[in-house]
């Protein structure tokens, strides 16, 4: 294949920085030779690519290849990278590539949703920033489960976490909250010392993301309220300011602290005092992991409500994690590795968000995307998308 007559030095660079990734990722990612030096190359000016080259650079970086051919710079046309800067304080350790790439590819998906959001039915979303004016942890609690009319009975009726996280996800994709997982194939893993959960918020596609590595279904559940709270809180929600807001979940400690305050309004939720009036005497270890199962809710969460509710002192809650814990090292030590389980295209498929999925489709069924398009924003390859869309 010929190569392009002309590329933007500018926009290639900016796209790079924008990734997040380094060279040696880059190389990686594209299969090409680093001793080559392509990509340096075509920001220097003193080579030039093929379309198809061009291509595979969009996929990797999470951008529209067309871009790398415009006469105009990015940034004069209005494009904001994300603000890592803002996410990371300098106190932080470097973000992995893997979080990097999977903050673009959010954004990517919430680009998209607002680009389409007339033909797809989407409005300003009246949950986002709706209790930005309240500092009462119950108050947020009640408003949230009231708009999003998730019924927690419905919830903790359901067989397993597994179930409930999925009827959590159902709710919120009702009311135009999008939920996209992490991808864990492929050794792309995302430490969850550094994200848990993270809110793209917007009034138009608010994006919920979670971390799945390492995460049990209890504790997506409680990421999943403590990102909701950002959103009814209109956390991170300036115009373009802030697009992306890390949620780094902390103790209980510091009652003044945003994330402190989220994860008290989560643990509201899952353990509301009416769950904890239903507990009684003897509190052991054997009872704490019956109502955590019952609940659907993780030792920590439910613990801090039994302390906050006056059933247990501070010492008390902390021999019982230490107990807890201990069980865990042990059980996990005796289990061997899981197998089997979903197809991988399927998964890959689901890790997008089934409101997101059904969104591409319409808007592909209908001629409004092509089928290149679908593909390159939902990340997966053509035989998966013709075998699950539908399924999905």
């Amino acid at each position: 294949m010929e190569k392009v007559l002309f590329t933007n030095k500018e926009n290639l660079k900016w796209a790079r920085k924008r990734s997040g990734f380094d060279f040696s990722y880059i190389y990686k990612k594209t299969g090409w030779k680093p001793e080559k030096r392509k990509i340096q190359k075509w920001e220097e000016g003193s080579d030039f690519p093929t379309i198809s080259e061009l291509r595979k650079l969009g996929e990797v970086y999470r951008c529209a290849w067309t871009l790398f051919i415009l006469k105009k710079n990015a940034k004069d046309l209005g494009f904001k990278p994300l603000e890592f800067r803002k996410i990371f304080g300098t106190d932080q350790i470097a973000p992995s590539p893997f979080l990097l790439e999977f903050l673009n590819d959010l954004k990517s998906k919430q680009n998209f949703l607002i680009e389409f959001a007339d033909t797809l039915g989407l409005r300003n979303n009246r949950l986002v920033g709706l209790c930005k004016d309240l500092d009462n942890r119950e108050a947020v609690a009640k408003k949230i489960i009231q708009h999003t009319e998730i019924d927690m009975d419905v919830f903790w009726k359901k067989r397993t976490r597994l179930d409930g996280f999925n009827y959590l996800v159902e709710c919120l994709e009702r009311k135009n909250i999008f939920v996209s997982l992490t991808n864990s194939h492929a050794g792309k893993v995302i430490p969850v010392e550094q994200m848990r959960g993270v809110l793209l918020n917007s009034n138009i596609a608010p994006i919920i993301g979670i971390n799945t590595k390492n995460e049990s279904y209890g504790a997506r559940i409680f990421t999943v309220f403590h990102e909701l709270t950002h959103l009814f809180r209109g956390d991170s929600f300036r115009g373009d300011a802030e697009v992306a807001k890390i949620n780094f979940r902390k103790h209980f400690g510091d009652k003044n602290d945003k994330e402190s305050f989220c994860d008290s309004v989560a643990a509201r939720i899952l353990v509301p005092d009416s769950q904890l009036k239903k507990i009684s005497d003897p509190i052991e270890k054997d009872l704490i992991e019956r109502e955590c199962v019952r609940l659907k809710v993780n030792h920590q969460p439910l613990l801090y409500r039994m302390q906050d509710f006056g059933l247990l002192s501070q010492k008390e809650v902390g021999e019982l994690l230490k107990k807890l814990r201990e069980d865990k090292v042990e059980l996990s030590n005796v289990q061997g590795d899981k197998k089997g389980g979903p197809d991988g295209g399927f998964l890959k498929m689901l890790q997008n968000g089934r409101a997101f999925v059904h969104a591409v489709n319409e808007l592909y069924f209908q001629g409004f995307v092509t089928f290149t398009q679908a593909l390159n924003v939902l990340n997966v390859k053509a035989k998966t998308y013709r075998k699950f869309a539908e399924k999905v």
